[in-house]
């Protein structure tokens, strides 16, 4: 292989890798969000739960 047809190569390998790169951080801020998401969905639902149960122990003490 010459010179410039390596120098290429690696060129386009170090390109295909920042690609990556780039994919690989945008996953992981999806995933953060995803995470953070049923994070609060998991919370509301407890409050929605926590609610019912005061709701009952009111009408039974009414």
């Amino acid at each position: 292989m010459n010179s410039k047809s390596k120098k290429l190569e690696l060129k386009s390998i170090k390109t295909q890798l920042q690609k990556r790169d780039h994919e690989i951080i945008l996953l992981k801020s999806i995933l953060k969000k995803v995470r953070s998401l049923k994070e609060k969905k998991n919370k509301v639902k407890e409050e929605s739960v926590l609610e019912n149960l005061e709701n009952e122990l009111n009408s039974i003490m009414d």
